[in-house]
C-alpha cells in the first residue's frame, strides 16, 4: 500500500490532494486510515483536527514511524486482515484511503469488508488517481504506456479508474458519493511528456472540451446506502437506453442515404456484421456479405474468398455494396479486397455510417 521513502511529507498547498483529503474530515473524528505510510496524514489530522486515528500499513518499517502519530498502527495487507476481529465492535467516523484503492487487487471486496466499520454517520474518504488524464490520453495516442515511479502511471498501481469507475466502484459497493473535489494538473504539467509530434487539432478540442482531461486526482467522500446500487442499476439502463437511441438514429439516416442511392426493389451487398437485423429497412433488397443461401456466412477467411465471393453477388446483379460502421474494421482487415472496391469501382457515400460502392459500372482505369 505505501513504501518507507516513496511518500512520507504532508503537502500543505492549498489545493493539493492531501489539503483537499483534511478538508473533508470532521474535527475530533475517529479515523482507520488505511496505508498511513510513516503517518504524515496521520500527523496532520490529529494536530489540526483532534483526530483520534488508527493507522493500517502494509511496510512494517513505515508502520513503526506511524507509531509516533497515531493511537494504534496494524501492520498488514488491507486485503487479508480480518476485521472482525481486529475492531470487535469498534466505529469509525471516518475510513481514508489516500492513494490506496489503486494498489489492491480487489478494491470493491476491500469497501465491502470496511463499510461495517463505519459509525451511522460514518464516512469513506479517497483520493484516486484519474488514468484519463489528458496526458495519459495523449501518450496512448503515441503508442506509449510506461510505468514511473510515482504519479498517474505509479508502477505499484495495480487498478486504473476515470470518474465513472470512481462511481461504480462505490455504488457497487453500497455507497453514494456525496462530495467530489479534484486535484488538477495541466496537461503539459504532469510526469508524462507529451508526444514530440504536434498534436492534431481535433484531439486538442476534444480534450479541451472534456473537463476531466486536466484531473489529475479525485477526492471523493461516500456514505452508505441502500439506494446506491439501485442507483447504479438506474443509470447503467439510462446509457443503455440512449445508446439504443443513438443506434436507431444512425440506422434510419443510414437507412435514408440508401433509400436515396439504390433504386427500390433494386439489389445492395450489405457489410454489417449482421448487426442491423430487423431493424434496417433500406428501399433496396440487401443481400449479406458473406452469405450461403440468402443468410449472413460470417466474416471471409481471406481476400481472395472476399473478392471472389463479392464478384459472385455482383455478376448476380447486386449493383451496389454498403459497407456499415460495424463492419469498417473489414477494410483494414482485408486490404486487397479493399483495393479491388477503391481502386475498380466509385465510392458514392463515406461518411461516419456508410460507405457505398456504385458497382454498375467501373471506374475508368
Amino acid at each position: 500500500m505505501s513504501e518507507t521513502g516513496k511518500y512520507t511529507h504532508f503537502d500543505a498547498a492549498p489545493h493539493s490532494t492531501h489539503s483537499l483529503i483534511v478538508s473533508l474530515v470532521p474535527a475530533r473524528s475517529r479515523v482507520l486510515e488505511f496505508g498511513c505510510a510513516t503517518g504524515y496524514m496521520s500527523e496532520t489530522l490529529k494536530t489540526r483536527l483532534d483526530c483520534h486515528v488508527t493507522g493500517v500499513e502494509l511496510s512494517p518499517e513505515a508502520g513503526a514511524l506511524a507509531r509516533n502519530h497515531c493511537e494504534r498502527v496494524i501492520i498488514g495487507d488491507a486485503e487479508t486482515l480480518d476485521f472482525g476481529q481486529l475492531f470487535a465492535n469498534e466505529h469509525f467516523d471516518v475510513i481514508l484511503f489516500a492513494d490506496v484503492l489503486e494498489h489492491l487487487r480487489e478494491p470493491d471486496a476491500t469497501l465491502l469488508r470496511v463499510s461495517p466499520l463505519l459509525a451511522d454517520e460514518g464516512a469513506i474518504i479517497a483520493s484516486i488517481p484519474n488514468i484519463a488524464h489528458g496526458s495519459v490520453r495523449l501518450a496512448l495516442l503515441h503508442g506509449e504506456f510506461r510505468y514511473r515511479d510515482k504519479g498517474l502511471l505509479d508502477n505499484t498501481h495495480l487498478r486504473f479508474f476515470t470518474r465513472e469507475s470512481v462511481q461504480d466502484l462505490f455504488e457497487e459497493t453500497g455507497h453514494i458519493i456525496t462530495h467530489w473535489l479534484r486535484k488538477r494538473m495541466e496537461i503539459n504539467r504532469t510526469e508524462i511528456s507529451l508526444p514530440a509530434w504536434p498534436i492534431p487539432e481535433a484531439v486538442s478540442e476534444l480534450l479541451a472540451a472534456d473537463p476531466e482531461s486536466t484531473t489529475y486526482q479525485f477526492i471523493v467522500r461516500a456514505v452508505r446506502s441502500n439506494a446506491a446500487k439501485g442507483l447504479r442499476q438506474m443509470r447503467a439502463e439510462e446509457e443503455a437506453a440512449a445508446a439504443r437511441s443513438e443506434w436507431l438514429r444512425r440506422v434510419r439516416l443510414a437507412e435514408r442515404e440508401i433509400a436515396a442511392l439504390v433504386p427500390s426493389g433494386n439489389k445492395f451487398i450489405l457489410v454489417d456484421e449482421n448487426q442491423f437485423g430487423g431493424e434496417f429497412h433500406a428501399g433496396g433488397q440487401a443481400i449479406p456479405f458473406l452469405e450461403r443461401d440468402g443468410v449472413y456466412w460470417g466474416p471471409p477467411p481471406d481476400d481472395a474468398t472476399a473478392i471472389r465471393e463479392f464478384e459472385r453477388l455482383r455478376q448476380a446483379g447486386a449493383g451496389f455494396m454498403v459497407v456499415g460502421w460495424p463492419a469498417f474494421w473489414w477494410l483494414d482487415h482485408y486490404p486487397e479486397w479493399s483495393r479491388h472496391l477503391r481502386t475498380t469501382f466509385r465510392c458514392a457515400v463515406e461518411n461516419d455510417r456508410l460507405m457505398v460502392f456504385d458497382l454498375r459500372a467501373e471506374r475508368d482505369q
